[in-house]
């Protein structure tokens, strides 16, 4: 036996172990020396990203590179990074999104493309959030939001193979069966089966008071768009548990996207909930370009 390296301080002890949560986050080469379950999860993200990466170029999606400094940052509504470029004596921003150079690359010709990419928003850090995040963000020409929902499905169930699971998983104490095609539901729908309410035999006054009677928070101009998003994030998200795709957004949400062809006032957009929580977003744009995003949570 021959030492390669001295320890000049010793692990936890196997006993003990290493349990405080703090601490794990804080050492985290420490945490997965000692505790082999959290690799796991490491090796586990590494499977899930090629096998999105496998499934879009089976489809003849084109994967790209584009600026993580930005002179003009955009794609969503978040507050960027800040930094200054010294040689151009110019203030540039983290990218918060993708978007605005991967459409480029749509106008310059190109029919399919993806980017797996880092993104950065200056923002709240909790369980849900993170200010450095993976973003996986694609766009195809000459396809709607249907054509989408149907990728996404197999990139999910892809995704779930390739980590040896079944069609059921279990997420949060929650039983969740990826057998497609998954649910789709109307956020109108939403709020009706989960908050008893059919917002459309509301007038604009009866509709507003629910603002301050469900303590919801909102900035700006209030109508109706945005008390139906409102209320569909205070009685529904949460209880999305089985893969659902939410469609028949508010226009006011999402300017770019493209008016609803059954539904005036509603675009076609969709998002997809499961366990609780939004995985993905994507809508037909006004220009017959497929936006599309993934979060990437490790």
């Amino acid at each position: 036996m021959e030492l390669l390296t001295k320890s000049l301080r010793p692990l936890p002890d196997k006993w003990h172990g290493l349990k405080d949560v703090e601490e794990r986050y804080r050492k985290r080469y420490v945490d997965l020396i000692v505790n082999p379950e959290v690799k796991q999860i490491f090796v586990k993200k590494f499977k899930i990203i090629n096998s999105i990466r496998e499934i879009l170029n089976k489809e003849d999606y084109i994967e790209v590179d584009t600026p993580i400094i930005q002179p003009i940052y955009g794609g969503a509504n978040a507050k960027p990074f800040k930094t200054y470029v010294n040689d151009l004596k110019r203030e540039s921003f983290l990218r918060i999104s993708d978007e605005l150079y991967l459409k480029r690359l749509i106008v310059g010709g190109f029919d399919k493309v993806y980017e797996l990419s880092k993104d950065f928003r200056n923002e709240s850090i909790d369980s849900k959030h993170n200010p450095e995040f993976s973003m996986i963000e694609f766009y195809q020409a000459y396809a709607d939001y249907n054509d989408m929902m149907k990728l996404t499905e197999k990139i999910i169930i892809n995704a779930n193979k390739s980590i040896g699971n079944k069609n059921e998983i279990e997420f949060l104490g929650n039983k969740i069966n990826l057998k497609t095609p998954f649910k789709v539901m109307t956020m109108k729908e939403a709020i009706k089966k989960y908050g008893n309410l059919d917002i459309d035999k509301l007038n604009d006054n009866e509709l507003f008071k629910l603002k301050d009677k469900c303590h919801l928070e909102h900035q700006g101009t209030l109508n109706r768009g945005w008390m139906m998003q409102l209320l569909f994030e205070h009685f529904a998200e949460e209880k999305l548990i089985q893969p659902t795709f939410i469609i028949e957004h508010p226009s006011e949400t999402t300017p770019l996207c493209k008016s609803s062809r059954k539904n005036n006032g509603l675009i076609e957009r969709f998002e997809l909930f499961i366990g609780g929580f939004e995985i993905s977003n994507g809508y037909s744009e006004l220009k017959r370009i497929l936006w599309m995003k993934i979060l990437l949570k490790q």
